[in-house]
């Protein structure tokens, strides 16, 4: 739920889009692709573990190719079950996007730095304004339950939902900031502190 409101990415990362029509986008998750189309843009990029799919879907477009998103079907992705494993998630997303970014230049977005900023806000508060920090932990719940109210189907969802929030977006920007700053290939580095 977390990722269909606008705190979690709707809106804002492709994957998580959803239309009521069939359009032509920039990307598509569990895609089903033509071979000849991969072939020959020379295929998944092996150096990333996780986004290949995306940064292929690059490559796809830059070479003239569309992606066409279309409704009538599903895809049943179940997110992790542990928190633990949310925080992992997330944090291998971020490293991806960060190389993705770094490969591809022209495809970054200011919307990628948020987690990053957050990470970085957070310290910053910690270090030197932490009798700031009750009022930032409210700001951000508040901010957490206002993009859910609409969707929560439940006071205990709505209640942690902050929480949920909090891991994404700590994954998603450490993972960011490691992705940017070490040049080493994705798959030798993505589990490095959190394996």
């Amino acid at each position: 739920m977390a990722f269909l409101c606008v705190m979690g990415g709707k809106g804002l990362f492709s994957q998580n889009a959803s239309y009521p029509d069939e359009r032509f986008v920039d990307h598509v998750s569990f895609a089903c692709y033509r071979r000849e189309a991969v072939e020959s843009v020379g295929g998944f990029d092996t150096v990333f573990w996780c986004g290949q799919d995306y940064e292929m879907d690059i490559r796809l477009r830059k070479a003239g190719y569309k992606i066409l998103y279309t409704p009538d079907t599903r895809v049943y992705h179940h997110k992790r079950d542990t928190l633990y494993g949310l925080f992992k998630q997330m944090y291998r997303y971020g490293v991806a996007r960060a190389k993705i970014c770094l490969k591809h230049p022209d495809t970054f977005r200011v919307f990628h730095l948020f987690g990053s900023v957050f990470i970085v806000g957070f310290l910053v508060l910690l270090l030197f304004g932490w009798e700031f920090l009750p009022f930032f932990v409210l700001l951000y719940c508040i901010l957490s339950w206002l993009s859910t109210l609409w969707k929560a189907d439940s006071t205990m969802v709505l209640l942690l939902i902050p929480l949920f929030y909090f891991i994404i977006h700590t994954g998603y920007g450490l993972g960011f900031i490691r992705g940017l700053l070490f040049k080493k290939p994705f798959r030798d580095r993505v589990w490095g502190a959190f394996s």
